[in-house]
C-alpha cells in the first residue's frame, strides 16, 4: 500500500509541475537513446570479431617506422611477405575506395564504397560465398585483364532482387564493365566496421576501380595503402608470427633501403586494432619475442612533444602527491575494461585500450550493417 500512495503522490506532483515532468520525462528519454546507440557502437566495432571462421587466428600486419606508430603496406611489401611468411596459412590485402556502381546501363550511377582486395581475401580470411565464387589466383596478375566483381548480399536483393541470374552479368564501376562473378555472404559486413563495400574486385584491376590513381600504385614500395589481415597457422602464437615477419621487413630494409629504410612491422590480434594508435595503449613491443616493450609510442610522443616527459612524470605522481593513486585507479578501470572486453570476445584484449573512430561522419552514401 506505501509504494500505491508513493505513486500517487509522485503523479500529483508532476500533474502540478508539468514543465519539471516534460523536463524529466524527456531526460531520461535522451539519456536511454544516447546509451543505446553508444552501446551499439561499442558492440559494433569492440565486441563483435571480423564476421569470419575462426576468426581469433586473424590477426593484423601494420608498418612501422620513426615519426609513424602504425601506418598501412605498399603492395610489394604485402608480396614479398605474403610469398616468404611460414607462420601465416594466409596473408591478404585490402584498401576501401569510394566507386560509381551502375547495375543496368540505362540508371544513373550511384557513389557508394568499394574494396580492392587481394586475390585471396575470401579464401585466405575463410569467407565462404555462398552464390558464384571468390577470385582465382590467376585473375589477380596482369592490370585490367580481368575485370571482375564480387558484390555485396545487400547490393544483391536490392538491385537483383536475389536473383542467382546475377552471376555473370555485367556491371559498370567507376564507369568500366566488371563481370559478376559471386555474391558474399549476408553476415559479412565488410572487413571494417560500420562501413559495408557494395563490390569486391581484384588488386589487378585497381587502375579500372580508381581510374584517377597513381600509375605506379602497385609497384611502388613507398606507396604504402593496403592493409593486411593474415590467417595464423595452427599451434603458431602470434609472439612467432611477429618474429618472423620483423625478419623479414629487416631482409627488406637491407635490399631496398631507399623505401624501407627504418621500416619494422608489428603483428597483434585483430581485436586490438581499434586501440592500436591510442598514445599510452597498445605498445608494438606487446608482442615482441622475448617479452621486450619497445615504448615506441613514447618515443615517438617524446619526439613530437617537447614537454612529454614531463607530463608523464606529473602522471605517474611525481609532481602531484595523488598522482600514484590517480594512477593506479586509472590502470585499474582500464585493466576492469580489459577483461570485460575478453569476456565478451572470448579472448584477452588487455589494458589501456580506447576505440578509435575515423573522427569524421560517414558520408550517407554508405549503407550501414544492422547491429
Amino acid at each position: 500500500m506505501r509504494l500505491i500512495a508513493d505513486l500517487r503522490y509522485a503523479c500529483r506532483t508532476l500533474i502540478h509541475s508539468p514543465g519539471l515532468a516534460a523536463i524529466a520525462i524527456l531526460s531520461i528519454a535522451l539519456g536511454v537513446g544516447l546509451n543505446a546507440a553508444m552501446f551499439s557502437y561499442v558492440d559494433a566495432i569492440l565486441l563483435r570479431p571480423l564476421p569470419v571462421a575462426d576468426s581469433s587466428r586473424i590477426v593484423a600486419v601494420n608498418s612501422t617506422a620513426p615519426g609513424t606508430r602504425l601506418g598501412n603496406m605498399s603492395y610489394p611489401d604485402y608480396v614479398d611477405l605474403r610469398d616468404r611468411t611460414h607462420t601465416l596459412a594466409a596473408l591478404a590485402c585490402y584498401q576501401l575506395v569510394p566507386v560509381g556502381v551502375t547495375v543496368n546501363r540505362d540508371s544513373a550511377a550511384h557513389m557508394n564504397l568499394g574494396a580492392v582486395v587481394s586475390a585471396n581475401f575470401f579464401s585466405g580470411l575463410g569467407i565462404q560465398i555462398p552464390v558464384g565464387r571468390g577470385f582465382r589466383p590467376d585473375e589477380d596478375v596482369v592490370a585490367g585483364k580481368d575485370l571482375v566483381v564480387v558484390i555485396s548480399h545487400a547490393l544483391w536483393e536490392s538491385d537483383f532482387a536475389s536473383d542467382p541470374g546475377a552471376i555473370g552479368r555485367k556491371i559498370r564501376v567507376s564507369g568500366t564493365d566488371f563481370t559478376v562473378i559471386g555474391v558474399a555472404p549476408a553476415g559479412f559486413t565488410g572487413p571494417e566496421a560500420y562501413v559495408l563495400p557494395e563490390v569486391y574486385v581484384p588488386m589487378h584491376s585497381y587502375a579500372q576501380a580508381v581510374p584517377n590513381s597513381a600509375g605506379d600504385f602497385l609497384t611502388g614500395r613507398g606507396n604504402r595503402g593496403f592493409v593486411l589481415y593474415g590467417r595464423l597457422k595452427s599451434g603458431i602464437s602470434v609472439t612467432e608470427a611477429h618474429a618472423e615477419l620483423s625478419t623479414i621487413t629487416r631482409n627488406l630494409a637491407a635490399q631496398y633501403p631507399e623505401t624501407n629504410r627504418d621500416r619494422a612491422v608489428t603483428v597483434f590480434e585483430l581485436c586490438e586494432r581499434p586501440f592500436s594508435e591510442c598514445p599510452g595503449g597498445f605498445n608494438a613491443g606487446d608482442h615482441a619475442p622475448g617479452g621486450q616493450r619497445a615504448g615506441a609510442a613514447d618515443r615517438v610522443r617524446e619526439r613530437r612533444e617537447p614537454g612529454a616527459s614531463a607530463w608523464d612524470g606529473a602522471r605517474e605522481g611525481n609532481r602531484h602527491p595523488d598522482g600514484d593513486r590517480r594512477h593506479a585507479l586509472a590502470t585499474g578501470a582500464a585493466a576492469l575494461g580489459g577483461k570485460f572486453c575478453a569476456r565478451a570476445r572470448g579472448r584477452s584484449c588487455g589494458p589501456n585500450r580506447r576505440i578509435r573512430w575515423c573522427g569524421s561522419p560517414l558520408p550517407p552514401i554508405f549503407r550501414f550493417p544492422s547491429v
